[in-house]
């Protein structure tokens, strides 16, 4: 009887993460649709440096997240202890905001004068890094609920942001105010702000008192994240490079349109980031024997295949889904789309044989990974965006991928001759 609760509470839980992540996104996804309709490409574009900053400095912290909760269900034996980590993951977290809160008008004036040379862009990368601050922050809320198997409302809380900044603009709209880049960006900041509020309120119920803070647990997470963070740094950046690096070569306009590409890719890459839900477990285990490795690669093939199919399909249907979801005025990211969406196909290849570093607990083979998309990515970006423009950074980011599935095959294939003697 236990039994069957527990498998109703699994599948209960797996249902609200999903349906919260997935709902998440398709809120991200409405709030750039109307914001680019409103804006037009060349607003589009200037909005799209500041959502990008914003987004890379609130996901740069999120492997402390990770760490709280590897604490707390696999180290922490009472409350007290899981407090502590709490408290010390949040003290960090403390830490970095105020650094880039204090660092973001000299950074903002850095990158805006003397690396893209487009001055008014300081007022927009300050408040992305300080926006990004605070979702930073808040995150650590979710770390809680997600370490004490409270995915309802793990999920509901991961959705306030994107819920009030949606609200806000179709509020604007019905107000028949003008929707403006400004306008666009305070909406994002307040709301980010509202949230970190909330946010600190929880978490300082939780844990009572910021301190006192235990050095040892301090470097015990450290230590213990180090690789971690790393590896998230790299993927992190390199998932939105091609835009950092775009916005010092294109005008405003090209900017727009490339982003209009890159959230029509996005539809691709949740397909093959999917992968990691269903492949993932069985693959941690494929090396136990040939027979389950057989079996792993066989269920592989067939994910893969279906996955493939449903990208072929967008990229077939891509100016269908550009002109309806954006306009007709983005129909010009009709070739980029497709090749960020080639891009996902690559991945997708990868991805199955990846998890084979897993199970052999090789986490050091995972950085790698990152390392490599991240050099080649910025090698070829430096040298094809300035001669090819938006193609260039289009075909950057494929080459990198392609290079990652070079180094994967090759690196597997070596696995699983040390492991069977079988390619």
């Amino acid at each position: 009887m236990s039994n069957g609760k527990d498998y109703t509470k699994i599948f209960r839980d797996y249902l609200s993460v999903i349906f919260g992540t997935g709902l998440n996104k398709v809120l991200s996804f409405l709030v750039i649709m109307i914001l680019a309709r409103c804006l037009g490409t060349e607003g589009f574009g200037i909005f799209s440096v500041f959502f990008t900053i914003m987004m890379l400095v609130m996901q740069l912290p999120s492997v402390i997240d990770s760490t709280y909760v590897r604490y707390a269900k696999a180290e922490a034996v009472d409350e007290e202890r899981r407090i502590e980590c709490l408290r010390t993951a949040f003290l960090i977290k403390i830490g970095i905001f105020v650094f880039l809160a204090a660092l973001s008008f000299f950074v903002g004036y850095i990158l805006a004068h003397f690396c893209y040379k487009k001055p008014e862009m300081v007022f927009y990368i300050t408040l992305a890094i300080i926006a990004g601050g605070f979702l930073s922050l808040s995150s650590t809320v979710a770390g809680v609920y997600q370490a004490g198997g409270k995915f309802i409302k793990f999920s509901v809380f991961n959705l306030l942001f994107y819920l009030g900044v949606i609200l806000l603009i179709i509020l604007a709209l019905w107000l028949r105010l003008p929707v403006s880049v400004e306008t666009a960006t305070w909406i994002n900041v307040l709301m980010a702000g509202a949230v970190c509020i909330l946010g600190v309120i929880l978490i300082y119920k939780k844990v009572k008192n910021i301190f006192p803070v235990h050095i040892s647990t301090f470097f015990e997470m450290f230590h213990f994240s180090k690789w971690l963070l790393a590896t998230s740094l790299a993927y992190i950046i390199f998932q939105r490079m091609d835009i950092l690096v775009l916005a010092k070569y294109v005008d405003y306009t090209s900017l727009g349109v490339y982003s209009a590409a890159v959230r029509i890719a996005m539809l691709g890459s949740l397909f093959s980031a999917s992968i990691s839900v269903i492949l993932m477990p069985k693959g941690s285990q494929a090396l136990k024997s040939l027979g389950n490795l057989r079996s792993y690669l066989g269920e592989s093939l067939i994910v893969l295949t279906a996955i493939v199919s449903i990208i072929g399909l967008i990229i077939i249907f891509s100016p269908f889904l550009i002109r309806i979801l954006f306009g007709p005025q983005f129909l010009e990211a009709v070739l980029y789309t497709r090749i960020l969406l080639a891009e996902s196909i690559v991945t997708a290849l990868y991805t199955p044989l990846m998890y084979l570093f897993y199970a052999e607990n090789n986490s050091k083979a995972v950085f790698k990974i990152g390392v490599i998309l991240l050099t080649v990515g910025i090698c070829a970006l430096s040298v094809l965006v300035p001669r090819y423009g938006l193609t260039g950074a289009a075909l950057s980011i494929i080459l990198a991928s392609f290079c990652s599935l070079i180094f994967v095959v090759a690196s597997s294939l070596k696995i699983i001759r040390k492991a069977y003697g079988y390619v």
